[in-house]
């Protein structure tokens, strides 16, 4: 038995209907996903930074104790020159 064009043509735009949920739904989880990577990311970079930091600070503090035993040396050398 044939279906008529109206039946046909309802079926036709189901099965549209369906594939087009379907693919939203995949999006909507591909999307979600992409959210939780995105927002590890951030997580990443933020504690990344603290590390950048920190390593700026102790760049810093070495840059200084060396520059404090360079003087100190500097010093003991004219000491010992003038003695």
């Amino acid at each position: 038995m044939t279906e008529n064009p109206q039946e046909e043509a309802m079926a036709r735009l189901e099965a549209v209907v369906e594939k087009l949920l379907a693919n939203f739904n995949s999006l909507k989880q591909e999307k979600a996903e992409i959210e939780a990577q995105l927002r590890q990311s951030h997580y990443e970079v933020e504690e990344l930074q603290g590390v950048v930091a920190a390593l700026k600070e102790e760049k810093t503090v070495v840059h200084q104790r060396v520059s404090g035993l360079l003087s100190s040396i500097e010093d003991w050398e004219k000491n010992q020159a003038a003695a």
